[in-house]
C-alpha cells in the first residue's frame, strides 16, 4: 500500500499515550496513527452518516440474553440487511472482500475479536465475543444474510463464545 509523508501537531498527552502504545505493541507510532485515521475515515465517518451507534458490551449482552432464539435470529437478519445496505452505500458494491473489510473495521467499536484466514482454498472467519449463545445466533444470522446477498455458500457454526464461518474460494 502506498504511503504519503505528512506532518501535523499533537497535544503532548496524546503523543505520550501513542508512544507508550507503540512500545507495548512493538509497532511504529506511524502505524498506530494510520490505523486510527483509517478507522475514522473508513468506519466512524460513514457509520455516523448511516446511523450506527455504539452500545456498551454489558448492555448488548443483557439485551441478547432476554431474547429467545427466533428473536435473536431476527435481530441478526435485520443487522445483516443493514450491513449489506451499508456495504453497498459505502463501497458501491458488495463482495466477500468488502464484507471482510467491514467486519474488520467494525470489530474495534463492537469489541468483537475478528480473525480471517485464507489457505488458498477456504476462507475462515472467527468472531469471538464472549456474550453468550443468543449473540452467536444473531451474528450467525447476520453473516448468513451477508453471504446470501453475494451468492456465497457458507458453513456457520455458533457456540456460546464465538461464530465460525467457512466459505470456499470461488
Amino acid at each position: 500500500m502506498d504511503r504519503t509523508h505528512i506532518s501535523f501537531r499533537l497535544h503532548t498527552d496524546i503523543y505520550v499515550k501513542l508512544r507508550k502504545e507503540a512500545e507495548e505493541k512493538h509497532i511504529s507510532m506511524s502505524d498506530i496513527v494510520s490505523q486510527g485515521i483509517r478507522r475514522y475515515v473508513d468506519w466512524d465517518l460513514p457509520a455516523e452518516r448511516f446511523g450506527q451507534v455504539s452500545v456498551p458490551r454489558p448492555v448488548i449482552k443483557l439485551l441478547y440474553e432476554k431474547l429467545d432464539e427466533d428473536e435473536a435470529r431476527e435481530v441478526g437478519r435485520k443487522q445483516g440487511e443493514a450491513m449489506a445496505e451499508f456495504v453497498t452505500f459505502y463501497y458501491k458494491s458488495a463482495s466477500l472482500e468488502k464484507y471482510l473489510d467491514l467486519l474488520d473495521l467494525q470489530s474495534i467499536p463492537s469489541q468483537i475479536a475478528y480473525e480471517h484466514t485464507f489457505n488458498g482454498k477456504t476462507h475462515t472467519v472467527i468472531l469471538r465475543h464472549n456474550r453468550g449463545l443468543r449473540t452467536s445466533q444473531s451474528l450467525g444470522e447476520t453473516l448468513r444474510v451477508m453471504m446470501n446477498t453475494i451468492g456465497r455458500l457458507a458453513t456457520i457454526k455458533e457456540t456460546d463464545e464465538q461464530v465460525l464461518v467457512t466459505t470456499d474460494k470461488l
